[in-house]
């Protein structure tokens, strides 16, 4: 199962399994072996390694909920706005702002 998400993900971002594999310094035929489920432990060193290429978390390697994905998309775009200098109390005003406009919009219909 952890294959095909691998391979699902793999694909999503347009990377052949030779790409993933030179860039995440995985063999190709390792990787080959999971995403045919017939490696089904890799090491944290290897999830790290292969999440790192897809840009991700190992968590949402590993996980059959999509909604992880999500979640962690979340994040990174939390991390963004405080690199790019937006602190949480801004942020926070900006999540509640989000929030308004949902409600407003729902009593709107």
């Amino acid at each position: 199962m952890f294959g095909k998400r691998l391979k699902e993900l793999r694909e999503e971002r347009g990377l052949s399994l030779s790409e993933l594999a030179a860039r995440s310094g995985v063999a190709k035929s390792y990787l080959s072996n999971i995403e045919r489920d017939k490696m089904t432990n890799p090491s944290l060193e290897i999830l790290t390694k292969i999440a790192g290429v897809l840009d991700i978390t190992p968590q949402v390697l590993i996980s059959m909920n999509k909604d992880v994905e999500k979640d962690n998309e979340q994040t990174d775009l939390e991390r963004l706005a405080l690199k790019e200098g937006i602190n949480q109390a801004q942020l926070k005003e900006y999540s509640d702002l989000i929030e308004f406009i949902k409600w407003r919009s729902s009593k709107k219909e």
